[in-house]
């Protein structure tokens, strides 16, 4: 086993050994950036009210990248997007508004890329949009009802 340093490697064959030549080759191990995503704040169910619904998220990158997320709903129609760089180690607050909301499944969807635009990793995160729930009147006759907001 050869191990070259740093300049000139003079290789000496001793004679009579039948080599008549000597090719060296070299890897050269760089070792890969890890990326990575974590998407803090994405809640399993949000209730759809009078207003847009809007998810606020936190990211947070590991290596140098650019985030793209993307939300859809069930049928892969894109009711919001935000695209942005983030550096190693730092957090970026992002709000994504949904242009429409109707209750059912729904996938934030995550991709990043290295500082060169090479996709690295899409993460798909799922979450419900649900209504607001309605407590219907009573049935029936009743001399009292008892307060909502109030419990025992």
């Amino acid at each position: 086993k050869f191990t070259p340093v740093y300049g000139t490697n003079p290789i000496y064959l001793q004679s009579n050994s039948g080599l008549e030549r000597i090719e060296i080759g070299y890897n050269i191990e760089t070792p890969v950036p890890d990326y990575s995503l974590t998407v803090d704040s994405l809640a399993s169910e949000y209730i759809i009210g009078t207003e847009p619904t809007a998810l606020d998220l936190t990211l947070t990158a590991e290596g140098d990248l650019t985030a793209e997320l993307t939300v859809y709903n069930h049928h892969r129609e894109p009711l919001a997007s935000w695209t942005g760089s983030i550096q190693d180690g730092a957090s970026e607050q992002v709000e994504l508004t949904l242009s429409k909301s109707e209750p059912g499944h729904h996938m934030l969807v995550t991709r990043i890329k290295d500082t060169d635009g090479n996709l690295v990793d899409q993460q798909t995160l799922d979450f419900h949009l649900k209504s607001e729930e309605v407590t219907p009147p009573p049935s029936g006759e009743y001399d009292f009802v008892f307060p909502e907001g109030l419990s025992s």
